[in-house]
């Protein structure tokens, strides 16, 4: 082959190499491109226990549903939130779980109770799941209390708080988790009550039993979230509970913060059984003025953000 035919191939080569390079490229990109669309950060579903009474709390978490684009699914019965689960209701939500138990990349929020509030969108949500889960090798993470309840008799044998001081006891009002996971605790429980011949489930008694079982506890990969990350109970029956949280704003957000743990929980839930009492009455009414705040958003006045935080510390 003559020189002057070579020096003509050789650039010809490469131009096809780099041609080959780029719509390689391009193909592995548009497939991770793919992939980010589908993880699970973008995967999240809400299921809520919703009773025929509650229509005001109903269509208060259905507000924060739409301001944040999520994906909800309501579980019905025919009883109050505030009392244990008929089996026939608990048989209900088990078949509600059960619907998504092979979508192993889906999250799943269970709330026991209308009196919630979302705050985050789906990303934030998931985000804060996954940041729970790396940071204590759990895969299903309840909301947590400063006290012990339904027995306190109880609190010595939880785990103790290593790294942080927070909340030390499960709070069975709201979870997260993947689909599979919540499903197989559920069964789990489920198994538990048919073995007793129980009529009635007391879902934070049986998962209070379960966390308890360090055996169960580590199999089932449950944890508690501490620092308030991701949950914020509102229902503590203690004096200084009013004080827990205030609300943040900024531009075009107002942010519910938790000022023991500086930080700033997406989901904001209260109520509970056996807490018929002031607080209880203190506490419906703060869910609402955060509900009201969350949605209007970011108050240009001054004197109505000072107003707003004195609603919020001292109703």
């Amino acid at each position: 082959m003559s020189l002057p035919l070579r020096l003509f191939i050789a650039p010809l080569l490469l131009v096809t190499s780099l041609v080959i390079s780029v719509i390689c490229h391009e193909q592995d990109f548009n497939q991770s491109s793919n992939e980010i669309n589908q993880s699970p950060v973008n995967r999240l579903l809400i299921l809520s226990l919703a009773d025929e009474t509650s229509v005001d709390k109903l269509q208060r978490l259905n507000r924060s549903i739409e301001a944040f684009s999520l994906d909800v699914e309501y579980f019905h019965v025919n009883q109050s939130s505030e009392e244990p689960l008929r089996l026939h209701n608990f048989e209900a939500l088990r078949t509600a779980l059960e619907l998504h138990r092979r979508d192993k990349d889906l999250v799943v929020l269970v709330s026991m109770s209308l009196n919630l509030i979302m705050n985050g969108d789906r990303g934030e949500v998931v985000n804060r799941f996954n940041k729970l889960t790396n940071d204590s090798a759990a895969r299903l993470i309840f909301s947590a209390d400063y006290y012990c309840f339904p027995k306190p008799e109880l609190a010595e044998y939880y785990p103790k708080i290593e790294k942080v001081f927070g909340k030390r006891f499960l709070n069975s009002r709201a979870m997260i988790g993947f689909s599979s996971d919540i499903y197989q605790l559920f069964e789990l429980v489920a198994s538990g009550a048919k073995a007793r011949g129980a009529t009635e489930i007391d879902l934070q008694a049986e998962l209070t039993g379960i966390y308890l079982n360090e055996t169960l506890r580590k199999n089932l990969g449950l944890g508690l979230d501490h620092r308030s990350e991701l949950f914020q109970s509102l229902d503590a029956k203690k004096p200084y509970a009013d004080d827990e949280v205030e609300l943040e704003f900024e531009r075009n957000r107002t942010w519910v913060k938790n000022l023991a743990q500086n930080t700033r929980p997406l989901v904001i839930h209260a109520g509970g059984r056996a807490r018929v009492s002031v607080w209880a009455e203190l506490t419906a009414n703060k869910l609402a003025i955060i509900d009201l705040l969350c949605q209007v958003g970011h108050r240009s006045r001054s004197k109505d953000v000072q107003l707003s935080r004195s609603l919020v510390t001292y109703t």
